[in-house]
């Protein structure tokens, strides 16, 4: 809940060693994160983390407000953190690691961010605003960094903001998922993201161009989606010529050309 990375020797559950400490700003504390760590590599474990404000952060942070997401690298041998990059919005997924250009010759790490949907409240969604007279509007986005160094890329992805209190198709009395705002991605060989949304969508994001960036135009086909009708939580499998996403109340399978 901390950020604080473990390595623990799975024959006798000895601790290696431990992360460090929560560090923060005078009024910071951690705060709750669904989010986990990926192995790169490179010898270096990437962790995603929150950091809230206030006396209870762990709450706020559950739910986004007052918080922010963290993407940490460790060495896997000595637990020396290499480097952090702090984010706008709550980081609730473990990264993704892998080269987004299918080269193999540049590895990046994936985070995906943004605070998670709430219950349903068919007052707001038919409003558009909570009872505070705040928009319903989930913001939501994807990041790449460089996996060496930590710096930014030109990688990124923001989807329309989703425009209800809940994820795709939760509803009462016992049609509730509650995920977080993406699931976890994947990247296959040819450098194409997957991942999932609350919004219903899955994406599959590709540089074909190789320029580094996403072109938001359909005709590229460097951004395409699958509006399956329910939010996802976990993460999408690949294997040859075969892609299954498991949405929160059932399987999609797509196969390869």
């Amino acid at each position: 809940s901390e950020g604080s990375p473990y390595r623990v020797r799975l024959c006798d559950g000895k601790t290696l060693w431990a992360g460090p400490d929560f560090a923060g700003e005078l009024g910071e504390a951690p705060g709750f994160s669904t989010g986990g760590l990926a192995m790169g590599p490179n010898g270096l474990a990437y962790v995603t983390s929150n950091v809230g404000n206030g006396s209870f952060a762990y709450i706020k942070s559950s739910f986004g407000a007052d918080a922010r997401g963290r993407l940490s690298a460790y060495n896997v041998s000595t637990g020396q953190l290499v480097w952090r990059q702090e984010q706008t919005m709550p980081a609730n997924n473990a990264p993704s690691v892998g080269s987004l250009d299918g080269s193999g010759s540049r590895l990046s790490v994936v985070v995906a961010l943004g605070a998670n949907a709430m219950f349903p409240d068919p007052v707001a969604e038919a409003s558009g605003h909570y009872i505070d007279g705040t928009p319903v509007a989930w913001y939501t986005e994807l990041r790449a960094f460089d996996a060496a160094t930590g710096e930014p890329t030109a990688w990124r992805f923001e989807p329309p903001p989703h425009r209800k209190p809940q994820a795709e198709g939760d509803s009462f009395p016992d049609h509730i998922c509650l995920p977080d705002a993406w699931s976890n991605g994947a990247i296959d060989a040819r450098g194409t993201y997957f991942v999932g949304h609350m919004s219903g969508n899955i994406f599959a994001l590709r540089d074909i161009d190789g320029d580094g960036t996403l072109n938001m135009d359909e005709a590229s086909g460097e951004v395409t989606s699958y509006y399956g009708g329910r939010c996802y939580q976990g993460s999408p499998a690949i294997a040859p010529g075969m892609l299954v996403a498991a949405p929160c109340d059932g399987m999609h399978v797509f196969l390869g050309e």
